[in-house]
């Protein structure tokens, strides 16, 4: 019997509220934590159970990247330009006030780890 492999499924790379407490050596600020915390869990909680239900539970996941004053970029990895286009829509549908670019980015396992 096949082992899935875990992956996080959804992460949400921001610029918005940047601050460091040591730049030097990278260390965010609590403020931008908490922030990019709640931000990943907003995308989480709108969209997992729809795209889970679409193309499957371990077959796909989502990197929002911030494109300050227009939106997100957003790389999609997943089995197909079928599974492509659900999960586009998921989101698009999800979030219809906002500017998204999508990228198929291939199979799940060219995702880097996080």
């Amino acid at each position: 019997m096949k082992t899935e492999q875990r992956t996080i499924k959804i992460r949400a790379m921001m610029n918005t509220n940047l601050e460091f407490t040591d730049r030097a050596r990278g260390k965010f600020s609590q403020k931008f934590v908490d922030f990019l915390v709640d931000t990943d869990e907003s995308f989480r909680n709108e969209l997992m159970i729809p795209i889970n239900n679409e193309v499957g539970l371990f077959n796909w996941a989502i990197d929002f990247i911030e494109n300050p004053a227009e939106g997100f970029l957003v790389d999609i990895f997943c089995d197909g330009p079928n599974a492509f286009h659900k999960i586009l829509n998921v989101v698009t549908n999800h979030f219809p006030q906002t500017e998204f670019r999508f990228y198929n980015q291939g199979p799940i396992n060219t995702q880097a780890a996080a």
